[in-house]
């Protein structure tokens, strides 16, 4: 009998077993099929590959996402109107999707290279389906957010190290794909995916080319290290926009604090990020039923009632609270809602900068056309020069203008309309700021400052393109960064670029050859070639396939070898198999109890 499947040996090979029972169930050795793909089978490979691919970006953008986590978190909470810290549930659900279909793609990979049906169950199919509708999901919740600029910009800094990372990948994958390529019979597929190839490998060895990366820059053409504004005091290490904050602030040798201004309704200005006092204060305790209420329509007493830094510790929004002390616990839990006058002192005696951030009142407010003034009049009682007083453009009153230092923060705009409005300094987003735009105003003397920069690689890469101030939660953390987290002379970056590539061209042109030694030998042998064309290629011809079937069916009557019962003894069975991989006679011996002799020859491809 003529079959097309591969002899099976039932070995106990348990760690076969487990692989074929973790892809795809099936866990009994009778059931390791070596049989051809089907096309269920490669389509189903193609959905774990394409979700693996996917796995990779989404853990990849949610680790690059860590710099606005803060955001992120409260983001989510503006819309459910409760506290969880989602990131790090994000960071942990991304993490467990990526490490399964790391252990999909080695188990797929084995099962190639070990010669196996590439059987993958439904289940796997059905939740990689179910993965991708959710990294939509985040995708669509970073672009509502504008995160994906912050990808973007993560590319600049990590891009050097993700072009060597893949390259190594698809080198080490080489060996792989040289086996299943050189098993291929037909031309036409085999140019094909040998161009496929052969044009992703080398996109990827040019890659560098078009990674305009700012830390690949001369040692002695590194900028100044960036400046700190401290994002509404060390909101990183303590409840934000409290006198606790803002003096915590001062010991990392800062410029300056961001914070953002209201007036109450007796006319008092104090210091507060959202709209309500829901998020960073007691008011659901102390006036339930106004929880929801403009800050502004507060009086300064009722304001001062409210504790601004218990939320802190409960809901510990950094992971910092453990590292605390029971006297800064305490110290902590006892914050109010600061005014103006407070912070305004304590920078005029440390002789830092203001950066303040306008909330204009309602216009049924009582304050609401003298709120400017106030605000002039309590900064002069503190006696805090007005130079040092930062106020952006979008939101200060034009009687303002010479007397604060007035910054640009809505979009880019050239050099000599800033300097026609006696405009020096630029306030922007992370997502507004390129390279060319800096180097521009940097050749003018205008001063930028980035919004918000929290982790040491983001903070790097606007080290490296010459930003002159930053604006941060974590100013404790980068305060200490004493250089960028990596930049390299552009020689060295070329060398290791080169180094790389040509080593990796040269493992690839390598396993190739081993490869097809393994597979066709140093010799040339027609009848090896036919064989191994039979188990790569079953569709063969008839007529090809009739004559290598009597090519081996001489073969067999030629070694088939009488055997005699020795003594009385029990007959011996002898069962020969001609195998399909190298053509030779295995012979497997069974006792039984009848007295003659059986020989059974089976012939396979």
């Amino acid at each position: 009998m003529v079959t097309n499947a591969k002899f099976q040996y039932y070995r106990h090979n348990y760690g076969l077993v487990c692989m074929t029972g973790l892809l795809g169930c099936r866990w009994h050795r009778y059931k390791q099929s070596t049989r051809e793909n089907r096309k269920r089978d490669f389509l189903s490979f193609t959905v774990i590959l394409l979700t693996f691919l996917f796995s990779i970006f989404a853990f990849y953008s949610v680790l690059i996402l860590n710099n606005d986590f803060f955001d992120f978190n409260w983001w989510i909470y503006s819309l459910v109107k409760t506290w969880t810290p989602w990131y790090t549930i994000l960071l942990a659900v991304t993490s467990v999707i990526f490490f399964y279909f790391i252990i999909l793609m080695l188990l797929a990979l084995g099962h190639i290279c070990h010669g196996h049906q590439l059987y993958i169950h439904p289940v796997h199919t059905v939740i990689s389906v179910l993965v991708v509708a959710f990294f939509i999901f985040l995708c669509w919740i970073l672009h509502d957010m504008s995160k994906d600029t912050l990808i973007l910009l993560s590319l600049k800094i990590m891009g050097p190290f993700l072009q060597i990372g893949v390259v190594i990948f698809m080198t080490c994958l080489t060996w792989v794909i040289a086996r299943q390529w050189l098993t291929l019979s037909k031309t036409g597929p085999k140019l094909l995916w040998l161009f496929i190839y052969l044009s992703v490998m080398i996109c990827l060895y040019i890659s560098p080319v078009f990674i305009d990366s700012p830390c690949v820059i001369a040692t002695g053409q590194l900028p100044n290290k960036p400046q700190l504004f401290a994002h509404r005091g060390a909101s990183g290490i303590a409840p934000e926009n409290t006198m606790i904050a803002f003096q915590i602030a001062n010991k990392y040798n800062i410029i300056g604090i961001q914070t953002r201004v209201y007036i109450s309704a007796d006319g008092v200005p104090f210091l507060l990020h959202d709209v309500t006092l829901e998020r960073t204060t007691n008011i659901v305790d102390i006036f339930p039923e106004f929880a929801s209420k403009d800050a502004s329509y507060f009086n300064i007493s009722q304001i001062r009632q409210l504790n601004a830094g218990r939320w802190f510790i409960e809901t510990d929004p950094f992971g910092y609270v453990n590292d605390l002390t029971e006297s800064e616990v305490r110290t902590y839990s006892n914050q109010s809602v600061p005014t103006l006058l407070e912070l305004a002192t304590l920078m005029n005696q440390t002789r830092g900068n203001l950066m303040l951030d306008f909330q204009r009142p309602p216009k049924n407010h009582t304050h609401y056309h003298s709120f400017f003034n106030i605000i002039i009049d309590v900064l002069k009682q503190s006696g805090m020069p007005l130079n040092k007083v930062w106020v952006m453009k979008s939101q200060i009153d034009e009687t303002m203008i010479e007397k604060v230092t007035v910054a640009w923060d809505e979009y880019y705009v050239p050099v000599f309309s800033l300097r026609s409005q006696n405009i020096s300094t630029v306030n922007l987003p992370y997502s507004e700021l390129t390279q060319d735009m800096n180097n521009e105003y940097s050749s003018a003397n205008v001063t930028t400052n980035i919004y918000t920069v929290n982790t040491a690689w983001f903070f790097s890469l606007y080290w490296c393109m010459g930003v002159t101030s930053v604006t941060s939660n974590k100013c404790n953390i980068l305060h200490d960064l004493p250089e960028p987290v990596w930049y390299m002379p552009p020689q060295s970056y070329l060398i290791l670029w080169v180094t790389i590539d040509v080593l990796s061209a040269a493992i690839v042109l390598t396993t190739f050859i081993v490869q097809r030694v393994k597979l066709y030998g140093t010799k040339f042998s027609p009848e090896t070639l036919s064989l191994n064309t039979a188990r790569t290629n079953p569709k063969s011809s008839p007529s090809r396939r009739a004559m290598k079937e009597r090519l081996l069916m001489k073969e067999v009557t030629a070694d088939i070898i009488e055997l005699e019962p020795e003594n009385g003894e029990a007959g011996i069975e002898s069962q020969y198999t001609v195998g399909s991989m190298d053509g030779r006679i295995m012979a497997n011996k069974y006792h039984s109890n009848s007295n003659r002799m059986q020989t059974e020859a089976r012939v396979e491809f």
